[in-house]
């Protein structure tokens, strides 16, 4: 599970935010605000037609948009049983409701950049490049071995496939931001590659 302190509209609440599996493919939360009496915050369970359903936690944040904050949960679509196009998810973590725009086909263009793929094993990397405390950067890596960047805050946010590696990713990559020889942050990607966890060699 995830959890995090977020604001609901005027009110301070402790959320938790989990996942079902590829049997459930659903996202799902519990307000533990009062530990003894946990509720749903949403009015029901998340879900999409092209979600496949992770058997981890989403990913939490804080994004700006305009002037509006919101956290926010990011999930990739998860993993597939056939090839599929992969997606990106942003979910307000208050409503349990997808943020406009917030479905984002990562696998589009041409050639090894449109290749559908069996999914992604790892969670979304939400980074703060700036310092500014909120989400300037996502990062995710499917099993086609393809890292994907999404800027959510440009003026018209398109993903980036910054690489494409050609062995299976099933792990989420981590980050360093640092500063370069100019001053300037860089961000550093560190993931390694694989056979399917969940096959027999």
């Amino acid at each position: 599970v995830a959890a995090t302190d977020l604001l609901v509209g005027s009110t301070w609440k402790t959320g938790i935010f989990f996942g079902f599996g590829s049997s459930h493919p659903y996202l799902s939360d519990l307000d533990v605000t009062t530990p003894a009496t946990p509720l749903p915050m949403w009015t029901t369970d998340w879900t999409d037609v092209d979600f496949h359903g992770i058997t981890g936690a989403p990913t939490l944040g804080w994004l700006k948009q305009s002037s509006a904050w919101s956290w926010i949960m990011a999930t990739s679509s998860g993993k597939a049983s056939t090839p599929s196009d992969v997606y990106l998810y942003l979910i307000d973590a208050g409503t349990g409701q997808t943020l406009t725009n917030g479905k984002v086909k990562l696998n589009t263009g041409t050639g090894v950049q449109a290749d559908q793929a069996y999914g992604v094993y790892g969670r979304p990397v939400l980074v703060d490049v700036d310092g500014t405390g909120d989400t300037d950067r996502i990062y995710v890596a499917d099993t086609n071995g393809r890292i994907w960047r999404y800027e959510p805050k440009q003026l018209n946010p398109a993903p980036c496939l910054i690489a494409a590696l050609g062995q299976p990713i099933h792990t989420t990559p981590s980050v360093l931001v640092r500063s370069d020889t100019s001053g300037n942050a860089a961000v550093g990607l560190y993931v390694g590659t694989s056979d399917r966890p969940d096959e027999n060699d």
